[in-house]
């Protein structure tokens, strides 16, 4: 004997066809996203400087100087070279209590990547206020010698900047 079928059973079975097919198109988007391939290793370098800049504004000193490799150094003119990310904490802590970063920028011209080996210049900027005066403006060119360490992640061996005359 056969029952009647319900008056909306049609329109239960296409929403259920329909949410089927939804599903099965987010998946294979899914798939296609995990398909693609992993960001150039310039890419994850211009990202590493980004976030270095990123830091300079925001700090803390110590996630500053936790970018540079255990042997990394920060060169500075007219001073010698701070080796290690403690010397460069330690260069950084009170610098950073006695100015507020207002902006800073940098601006990539080069990368080279040679293995795990990255060489980048470019310029930067900042508008930096020592407490209680006026902001002032300072502009320069940089070079950066990255390391792609053993956790995949690249750091600052060696960082050389170099200010443009006022």
């Amino acid at each position: 004997m056969l029952t009647a079928v319900p008056a909306d059973f049609l329109g239960r079975a296409r929403c259920r066809g329909l949410a089927a097919a939804v599903f099965i198109c987010l998946l294979a988007a899914s798939a296609v996203r995990a398909a693609e391939p992993p960001a150039s290793p310039e890419k994850e370098v211009e990202a590493a400087m980004q976030e270095y800049t990123r830091l300079l504004k925001a700090g803390p000193p110590e996630a500053l100087a936790a970018m540079f490799t255990a042997d990394g150094e920060l060169l500075e003119p007219g001073m010698a070279a701070l080796r290690g990310p403690e010397a460069i904490k330690s260069f950084l802590a009170p610098v950073f209590a006695a100015v507020d970063v207002q902006s800073a920028a940098t601006e990539t011209e080069a990368i080279e990547v040679h293995g795990s080996a990255a060489y980048q210049w470019g310029t930067y900027s900042q508008r930096v206020a020592e407490h209680g005066k006026p902001a002032a403006d300072y502009h320069g060119r940089y070079v950066a010698s990255w390391h792609r360490e053993a956790d995949g992640h690249w750091r600052l061996r060696r960082m050389l900047v170099q200010p443009f005359p006022k």
